[in-house]
């Protein structure tokens, strides 16, 4: 089963048929299965072979399709990069899915991917000699054909293998419910670089229909459609209103001859298909499903126009339900989750265990859907679990606002989104399109919307030309926050971001920064881009692709620059492990002067518990001149690479060392919690209070308030360690402490050589000497005495094996791993030394503060090939691990293999038991074990440490298991309800009335007001403060405190909010409350 078979089946069928039409050509089946046998043939003399994984980065649509199955054909696993994908994206995406060889056009730009990446040329390749006889395509039906890249929640792209049998599961089941035949010819307006056009693609071939092949971007195809060279589309949202905004103003059924107009990928509200209907074809079809489990339902004709956020009926093949949090099916007209179950669907993301436990579970999986059948069975999309807004207690979806607010009369389009607040809650707000030529009043459609569906739905709005979606028709997430952050905090005002001259202004907010700045002459605005990427800034960080277009207004420039600026200053201050996250927020931006160059703006300046003003005010100096230098540098110039770090390294790392403790895992930990929705709350010395009250957490880099000091002082005296864990019955190593080399030399005798020398008093392999025999025995004794700061030296007896890390907390095992020292995995093709020497130059590439401790083959690299029996020209094994050290340490660093879910659960067990031992909540257990699969009592393993404080997120595999950490840590995100009453008299009777409610029903409730602070019994609550945002500050770090309500006059609620938590919130005008209830949580 291969899905090339799917293309030579019709080629056998009917050879004559009409395949592909493309600019003006037309290719019969027979024709184009030999243009992809012909290529397969090409690849196979590139070293092609099955199970390799090869990137397509050609631009052609015919080139691209035709490699497809050209490489499917091999056996061969895909991987699309489309060129409108970021550098870092792309460098992201071939390290994620190990891919080292792309097919390339004429035109690429693979020079930035890194040595590892070999290029194969298409044009080699199709040239190559057609086979005599069509050849049977490599058979593995379980073999993933395509890895699809998507986007996480965490910034971490989900990568999804679908294999052949699923994919002819998904293309074959097209017959049964695709609204075209095998005599209609298909055009796909999403690019064939996506999925999303493959899968249309091979449906047709299982189908035996054509397929139209345009130029990616072109959405006008009346002449093709009137002509019936197109009979059939399928496009998104996105596509479908650029058509209608390229039409003409007449009211003629443009695409009247289509057979069939299909649109998903996201929601089709029901204004767009009466637009559809009325202006293009009224046979409108909607798709609903998702790239792990595909297509699932599709309207009918007769019921697409009348039911609103209808999606149609699973057809026979796929099992779908709606339930609720408990698993359980709810009845009809009952939102729920939806769930989907078929031969289709993928099991698993690639490599991200967390992410896959998520969706995917007793053969269903979870796309994050909620929706509800109708009684007569169809099913209607209501939005998605991580947009539903709680609001006082109520759910409120999107969609729900959405289509009231496109009823309104005017309104062309609307989306709503939840403005997420770390205190108080999610606040409903949208972006709307008004019709041509309306003016609209944005207080009317607020109180029409909260007249239809309730008055807590919706917040406020603006007004934008466009909801910003992308080639796919999803919504531009990141750019909608920007807009809505921008937008909406500053009244509707443009909004920017700081530069080079600082000052103060008296009429402005509290917490404000003047700044002026000339925006350098030349070069595009996306250049900087390149920058933030080298600096490794995330690219939903990054400015959209649509503002880096050369005809971005002359009022746009600065913003622009000032945007890029500020992302730059974010970046800088996350390498000194400043954990601010969200954007700093700009109150305005604008030129001095009408024709002015200079530029004036004002920005908030970030919360002082998190940044100190002097440090932001530092950075965002450095930043401004680190701007304006790359403007004029060549991003592709080692020397001028360099240079960009060594300033970074001289005026921020070097300048602000001391400025900020942060640890490593501290910062990691925050920046998950924050994307995670879970607030927190500097403390002194480096340490963060996560979540509020009752549910509140303490952290000091991993460590937890639950970690016990007498734990901390036995892990870092090795002796004391191995002494508990044998009295516990657990391997502990054997060892003796020694203070000269006389004694050394005793103990090293007794144990016999090798041994292991190390410092007893130091952790994270420092000084560490291993297969240490007795002529090394006095430089290794001299070094771990130097090191440590007792003057104390361990002598172990060495054990056979390798360390494995096992990552504990509050009980169970986070995950583990095999710690292999630096060194290279080999490609098959390449020498040692060319190995070595490319992944140098590769992190030659990242900053300095980031690159592994790899360096050119040294007289220790050297001595460790030939332990293994290696010399440097040698050429190892594909995929064979090649070591440079004997072991990993802090200085030289090392190489991490998964092992979470092959180890042994003894040695669990084992781990769990010391840490408990030791009286921690998490722990980093070393295991020296010849086979981790093994139990630890039937291989001689050892728990060779306990490491107290052990490095969270440090590496790839610990970042992905940041999340389960906190879920661990953290009741309910760390939230508990906080109510915020604003305005007057009513405001306060309102507050009042309700903690006492609160009180009454047995929740530990605080009141806190400008005045006062009452405890949850009612009584006089003493705060050593003036200020209510101090009081609030106190009140939430108490672990008694369950719900907080917060009576807040009008006039102080923007000062305090904004300080405390980053937010602006304008009361309604009038004098009456404005009540915000933060977390959704219970109180218990």
């Amino acid at each position: 089963m291969n899905i090339a078979h799917l293309l030579l089946h019709q080629a056998q069928k009917q050879p004559d048929a009409l395949a592909i039409r493309y600019a003006g050509d037309d290719f019969t089946y027979e024709q184009f299965a030999q243009r992809v046998l012909q290529a397969s043939a090409g690849l196979e003399a590139a070293g092609i072979a099955a199970g390799d994984v090869m990137a397509i980065a050609l631009a052609d649509p015919l080139d691209h399709w035709c490699a497809t199955l050209a490489l499917a054909h091999r056996g061969a696993t895909v991987l699309s990069i489309p060129r409108s994908m970021a550098d870092a994206q792309m460098i992201r995406l071939l390290n994620l899915t190990q891919c080292t060889r792309v097919l390339v056009d004429g035109e690429h730009r693979m020079s930035t991917a890194g040595p590892h990446l070999s290029t194969v040329s298409w044009a080699e390749v199709k040239a190559h000699a057609l086979p005599n006889a069509l050849a049977a395509p490599a058979l593995d039906a379980d073999r993933p054909w395509i890895l699809v890249s998507g986007s996480g929640s965490t910034g971490q792209p989900k990568i999804m293998p679908v294999t052949h049998r699923a994919q002819w599961h998904r293309a074959t089941l097209g017959r049964q419910w695709l609204p075209y035949g095998d005599e209609d010819i298909l055009l796909s307006l999403v690019s064939m670089h996506f999925y999303a056009a493959k899968q249309r693609c091979l449906e047709a071939l299982a189908m035996g229909a054509a397929i139209f092949l345009d130029v990616p971007g072109r959405v006008d195809h009346r002449k093709e459609v009137a002509a019936g060279e197109v009979t059939a589309i399928y496009g998104t949202v996105s596509h479908v209103e650029l058509l209608l905004r390229s039409l003409p103003a007449d009211h003629d059924l443009h695409y009247g001859r289509l057979r069939a107009l299909m649109v998903g990928g996201s929601v089709v509200p029901m204004r767009l298909r009466e637009q559809i209907r009325q202006r293009l074809t009224p046979k409108l079809h909607v798709l609903w499903g998702s790239n792990e489990s595909h297509t699932a339902t599709i309207t009918s004709l007769n019921e697409v126009f009348v039911t609103e956020g209808g999606v149609g009926r699973p057809f026979p093949g796929v099992r779908l339900e709606v339930v609720d949090d408990e698993g359980v099916p709810v009845a009809p007209g009952v939102d729920g989750h939806i769930r989907v179950s078929s031969a289709a669907s993928i099991t698993a993301y690639l490599g991200d265990p967390e992410a896959t436990q998520k969706v995917f579970r007793d053969d269903w999986f979870y796309p994050g859907d909620i929706g509800h059948f109708t009684l007569d069975g169809q099913l209607v999309h209501r939005g998605r679990t991580d947009d539903m807004m709680i609001v006082s207690g109520v759910n409120v979806y999107p969609a729900e606002i959405e289509e009231c607010l496109r009823s309104f009369p005017g309104v062309a389009d609307a989306f709503a989104t939840p403005l997420r607040h770390r205190q108080l809650q999610d606040l409903p707000v949208a972006l709307v399109v008004a019709a041509a030529g309306v003016s609209l009043d944005a207080r009317t459609l607020v109180q029409h919307v909260r007249n239809q569906i309730g008055r807590h739905t919706l917040h406020d709005l603006v007004f934008v030309e466009r909801i910003p979606r992308n080639e796919q028709g999803k919504i531009q997430r990141k750019v909608v926050s920007g807009i809505v952050r921008a937008k909406w905090e500053t009244s509707g005002k443009p909004a920017a971001t700081p530069a080079t001259r600082t000052g103060s202004n008296a009429s402005l907010p509290m917490g404000t920064l003047t700044l002026g700045f000339r925006r350098p002459p030349g070069g595009k605005p996306g250049a900087l881009n390149a920058w933030l990427t080298v600096l490794e800034v995330p690219d939903d960080q990054l400015l959209p692709v649509d503002l880096s277009d050369t005809d971005q207004s002359a009022a746009d420039d600065g913003q622009i620059w000032l945007h890029q600026v500020l992302t730059l200053a974010r970046g800088l201050l996350h390498v000194l492990r400043v954990p601010l996250f969200d954007p700093i927020d700009v109150v305005q931006c604008r030129r001095a002067a009408p024709e002015s160059k200079h530029w004036e703006a004002v920005c908030r300046v970030p919360d002082p518990s998190l940044v100190a003003r002097p440090l932001f005010e530092g950075v965002l100096k450095v930043a401004f001149r680190l701007a304006a230098w790359v403007s004029k540098a060549d991003v592709e110039s080692t020397a001028d690479r360099e240079r960009f770090f060594q300033t970074i390294e001289k005026d921020v790392v070097r300048a602000f060392a001391k400025v900020q403790p942060n640890g490593k895992s501290t910062f990691e930990v925050l920046r998950v919690a924050h994307s995670l929705g879970v607030p927190y709350l500097p403390l002194p010395n480096g340490a963060f209070q996560l979540g509020w009250g009752r549910h509140a957490r303490r952290i000091d880099r991993s460590t937890t308030d639950r970690d016990s000091a007498m734990g901390m002082h036995w892990t870092q005296n090795k002796l004391l360690t191995a002494q508990l864990l044998r009295q516990a019955g657990l391997p502990g190593p054997t060892h003796a402490v020694v203070k000269s080399f006389e004694q050394a030399r005793e103990a090293a005798e007794r144990f016999g050589y090798p041994v292991v020398v190390k410092p007893a008093d130091l952790e994270r392999g420092e000084g560490v000497s291993v297969d240490v025999r007795a002529e090394d025995l006095e430089a290794a004794f001299n070094d771990a005495h130097k090191r440590s700061p007792g003057k104390l030296v361990l002598v172990e007896q060495q054990v056979p094996g390798v360390c494995h890390r096992l990552f504990i907390t509050a009980g169970k095992l986070l995950y583990a791993v095999k710690r292999l020292p630096i060194g290279v995995y080999a490609d098959g093709r390449s020498t040692i030394r060319a190995l070595v020497a490319a992944e140098y130059e590769a992190q030659q590439r990242i900053p300095p503060w980031k690159r592994s401790g790899i360096r050119p083959l040294d007289e220790l690299a050297l001595h460790m090939l030939r332990r293994q029996g290696w010399q440097p020209e040698a050429v190892p094994q594909a995929g064979q691990f090649v070591a440079l050290r004997r072991i990993e340490t802090t200085a030289w660093g090392g190489v991490d293999e998964e092992v979470t879910h092959t180890i042994h659960p003894d040695n669990v067990s084992a781990a769990i038991v010391a840490t408990q031992i030791l009286e921690l909540e998490v722990a980093g257990v070393d295991m020296i074990s010849r086979n981790i699969q093994q139990p630890w009592h039937a291989n001689g393993a050892v728990i060779n440490e306990v490491n107290y404080a052990p490095l969270l997120g440090g590496g790839e595999i610990s970042r992905r298991y940041i999340g389960e950490y906190l879920s661990r840590l953290l009741k309910n995100r760390g939230q508990i309800p906080i109510h915020v009453y604003a305005g007057g008299k009513d405001a306060w009777l309102k507050g009042k009335t309700h903690y006492e409610e609160l009180r009454a029903a047995g929740v530990d409730a605080y009141l806190v007001d400008e005045h006062r602070t009452l405890d949850s019994k009612g009584h006089p609550c003493v705060i050593a403060s003036n200020s209510i945002e101090t009081k609030v500050r106190a009140l939430l770090m108490r672990q008694d405190v369950q719900a907080l309500v917060l009576l807040a006059p009008s006039s102080h609620t923007p000062g305090w909010i904004d300080r405390l938590a980053g937010r602006v919130f304008t009361p309604p005008h009038g004098d009456h409350a404005i009540e915000i209830s933060a977390g959704s949580g219970g109180t218990n």
